[in-house]
């Protein structure tokens, strides 16, 4: 979609009154928001992202609402409704703005962003920076799909108001959206559906649930590095599985943890897309309060750093659900790493990637296989998460296409 930049006074229907067909304002702030991918400035506040301050700019008012959810609660019932169904947002125009749920993610402020058509909208993600974004990935992957509205009728639009300067260059680059992947044939889904399910039960009759349940029938994603462009892939509870080359039957084991984390999703074997860190619980129940994948690309990203060598000691990390991260020995006689130390002592170090490994997760990634675990990426951590319903301590420690925890002295998952 090539955007233009043309500003002009706002004209009003033949009954005077302007209507989202007739209204500049929604394309002015197309325009305006997909400049601010190629300025320099970061949109933050003592470290919280202001997305609801950078979708009032784009149209021409600063600071109305505290939070992106109070903007969508106002939007709500000022006489500019909400609509609430992500399926009826096709029929939006692009301007419109997109609402999502709270959670600890968002520091509980919900998120918004400037939709620019096609599933695709514009906002401002962790670090302060202005990326674009599927609407559909961002409710599946990172937090729920709440609404979307026209501006407020008294907003003047871009122009009016500019509280922020426009970056020097005039012409946007076009924006990149992805095609969607196009039908895949039923034997093709057959195959691949027959061969993973094959893995399925060879692991977990070593590790029952190491998989989990199916989350849906294979299906094609964008990998560069085939003869097609697509590849097959079915997603798990707890892992993906991939068919790239569907003649000799290999299938590979994504580096999904690691996807969720970064916000890089793979999608060739050197090539990635960026995306927004998971706001999603790394253990525990879906409404676990944290911590979540995003906390170890901020506040816990020290867990990342490579690491030396500290075979022989216990694990000392702790990871809070707000994702504030401590070390210290622990001294309460409850604690999981007093009661299970021979499991929780460091026992082995990955060259590969300079991280330690608890005993226990060691013996479980032998017992499956690295392919199906990877290495490490993290240091091991401690943490309290809900597990049905019920606030238990686990030890958690990420790898690349997995994340494993324990409440030992249960196995490892």
């Amino acid at each position: 979609m090539l955007l233009s930049l043309v500003i002009t006074n706002q004209p009003v229907s033949a009954a005077g009154t302007l209507t989202p067909d007739t209204d500049p304002r929604l394309q002015q702030a197309v325009v305006w928001a997909t400049q601010q991918m190629s300025a320099s400035r970061l949109w933050l506040d003592g470290g919280v992202t202001l997305c609801d301050m950078f979708v009032e700019n784009a149209f021409g008012v600063t600071a109305q609402y505290p939070t992106a959810y109070d903007m969508y609660l106002a939007l709500g019932t000022s006489g500019d409704p909400a609509r609430h169904l992500l399926t009826d947002l096709p029929h939006a125009l692009p301007g419109a703005i997109v609402f999502f749920d709270r959670n600890a993610g968002n520091w509980n402020d919900g998120h918004v962003g400037v939709f620019i058509g096609n599933d695709q909208f514009i906002s401002v993600v962790t670090g302060g920076h202005v990326k674009q974004h599927s609407v559909q990935e961002w409710n599946d992957h990172t937090s729920r799909f709440l609404g979307w509205a026209y501006p407020r009728a008294d907003w003047p639009g871009y122009g009016a108001a500019k509280p922020f300067s426009l970056p020097t260059r005039t012409v946007p680059t076009p924006l990149t959206i992805r095609p969607t992947p196009p039908t895949p044939l039923a034997q093709s889904v057959d195959y691949a559906a027959r061969t993973f399910q094959k893995q399925w039960h060879t692991v977990e009759g070593i590790a029952p649930n190491l998989w989990g349940p199916s989350l849906g029938a294979p299906k094609l994603e964008a990998y560069s590095d085939t003869s097609s462009g697509y590849r097959l892939v079915q997603y798990f509870d707890k892992g993906r599985m991939e068919l790239a080359g569907p003649k000799d039957g290999t299938v590979t084991n994504g580096l999904l943890a690691s996807e969720l984390i970064t916000g890089q999703m793979q999608i060739g074997n050197d090539s990635f897309e960026s995306h927004n860190p998971a706001a999603i619980p790394i253990a525990g129940d879906p409404d676990s309060p944290g911590p979540m994948y995003a906390t170890l690309n901020d506040r816990a990203a020290k867990l990342l750093a490579p690491a030396s060598s500290h075979v022989g000691m216990i694990v000392s990390a702790s990871v809070s659900a707000a994702g504030d991260l401590s070390e210290a020995t622990p001294t309460s006689s409850t604690d999981v790493r007093r009661i299970a130390i021979a499991d929780t002592t460091l026992s082995v170090y990955d060259d590969v990637t300079q991280h330690n490994v608890p005993a226990a997760f060691a013996t479980y990634r032998a017992k499956t296989g690295l392919g199906v675990i990877g290495y490490a990426k993290s240091e091991p951590f401690v943490s309290t998460v809900k597990i049905a319903g019920v606030q238990r301590q686990v030890v958690v420690q990420v790898f690349e296409r997995r994340v494993l925890t324990s409440t030992f002295p249960n196995q490892a998952t």
